[in-house]
């Protein structure tokens, strides 16, 4: 054997892990560096004559600022940290942050939609209510949220108008995700009854729908069955998912505590708010991630006869989409599918 056959021989070895990400085949070979800040190694494949490194396909592979700062800038803004301290925290511009951001929640979401649809996720329970959303100026804006209490999951998140238009845009973004709910909880307003007949009827019937009815001035907060069944069908139905005892919205009331403790510029009487209504959407978003598979819930944690935690369980692990929290790390080294 030559030195030229030898030398290709250890290159096949090295390479015998990775696969192409174009075709997917495992006849690969190191080509060299490619020639940018990092210089990281590059890979030709012998089937289709394409180039590509480790990272390609993935939000790290076309970011020419190194992993570590890309990886403290998200876990900063995620946890609230306003776009003009973290520039001064990673030495890097506000625009060359908010860009990075913005990309990298937008990968987030796709990154999420990838992981839902892989495990079949479809919630039992559907939670919704709206929260108002602080616009620079007089502008008023709200954003729905749609909530599983059970695994204390957050479906989706969509910003606009305090209208039925903005509310059909989240049923249709988690429509594919509605397909078995039995029990639905929401508050009086008048949109809600027309999208579940929409969206939610199965075998030409609605499913049991509990209403928080919390503007009402003689009778104080009224709970009742939205399309006429009985309050104690409802009631049988939140015990069974281990939601308390008598219709209520409480979870989504927490989590809705959590976006504004989280989000800096959604918070009350703060004067970091955002510019537009596109920008409002990238830090919920960003926080949707965070809360569903990163951080752990401590109503869903396992723990011992002492309370301490023995294993911590975030959201998507309660709703088996993955069966350990994931890092930041995790969802900028994927690389999404051709």
């Amino acid at each position: 054997m030559n030195q030229r056959n030898a030398d290709l021989l250890i290159k096949e070895k090295d390479t015998a892990h990775l696969e192409c990400y174009y075709c997917t085949s495992c006849q690969i070979i190191k080509y060299g560096f490619q020639e940018s800040r990092f210089n990281p190694q590059r890979y030709k494949c012998k089937i289709c004559g394409k180039t590509f490194n480790k990272n390609t396909g993935g939000l790290i592979g076309y970011c020419k600022i190194s992993s570590e700062k890309v990886h403290r800038m998200l876990r900063l803004y995620i946890r609230g940290c306003p776009v003009p301290i973290i520039s001064e925290q990673v030495n890097i511009t506000q625009n060359t942050v908010r860009k990075i951001v913005k990309e990298s929640v937008s990968y987030f979401v796709k990154f999420d939609t990838f992981l839902r649809i892989q495990s079949n996720y479809c919630p039992k329970v559907l939670e919704i209510d709206e929260i108002y959303v602080y616009i620079q100026g007089l502008r008023r804006f709200y954003a729905w949220i749609a909530f599983d209490p059970v695994n204390r999951f957050v479906l989706g998140f969509k910003p606009g108008g305090r209208n039925k238009e903005t509310l059909v845009r989240l049923f249709e973004e988690i429509y594919i995700y509605l397909k078995e709910i039995d029990l639905v909880l929401v508050d009086n307003y008048q949109g809600y009854r027309r999208c579940i007949l929409d969206f939610l009827v199965k075998k030409w019937a609605p499913p049991i729908t509990g209403v928080v009815h919390k503007s009402d001035k003689n009778r104080g907060y009224r709970t009742y069955e939205m399309f006429g069944r009985s309050k104690k069908t409802v009631e049988k139905k939140v015990k069974k998912y281990g939601l308390g005892k008598k219709i209520n919205a409480s979870h989504i009331e927490a989590l809705n505590t959590a976006i504004r403790d989280f989000t800096n510029g959604m918070r009350r009487r703060s004067r970091r708010k955002a510019r537009s209504l596109k920008w409002i959407g990238t830090a919920p978003n960003g926080f949707m991630f965070y809360h569903n598979y990163i951080r752990p819930h401590n109503a869903l944690n396992k723990k011992t006869s002492d309370n301490w935690i023995k294993t911590p369980v975030t959201p998507a692990m309660a709703a088996e989409i993955t069966n350990r929290p994931l890092q930041i790390r995790d969802a900028l080294r994927w690389r999404m599918p051709k």
